[in-house]
């Protein structure tokens, strides 16, 4: 985790810093990569979070909400893709029906 914490406060360092949601979702898509099992489990993604954004001095509370809208707007996507494939299949079998 040190080694993480020390890439990230190299960029964090930089006088032009500023945080985004966007780089939130950068720092979700690592912690993703590196083990995509962490992420599913709130309270272990807190309890990884935490002890980074303290080392890094990143505003939890922002980036957990950040975080929060994310991972919602991402499930709303699964969500559509999976009404989408629902409507082609029915769409699908009317025009077979038809023929």
């Amino acid at each position: 985790m040190d080694a993480i914490a020390d890439h990230w406060r190299y960029a964090l360092d930089n006088p032009n810093f500023k945080y985004s949601r966007l780089f939130a979702i950068g720092f979700y898509s690592l912690l993703e990569k590196s083990d995509s099992e962490i992420v599913k489990d709130e309270t272990k993604f807190s309890e990884l979070i935490k002890p980074l954004t303290d080392k890094l001095n990143l505003p939890i509370d922002k980036l957990k909400k950040d975080l929060e809208l994310y991972r919602s707007n991402i499930e709303k996507m699964t969500q559509m893709l999976i009404v989408l494939a629902d409507t082609l299949e029915a769409s699908k079998k009317k025009r077979l029906e038809k023929n």
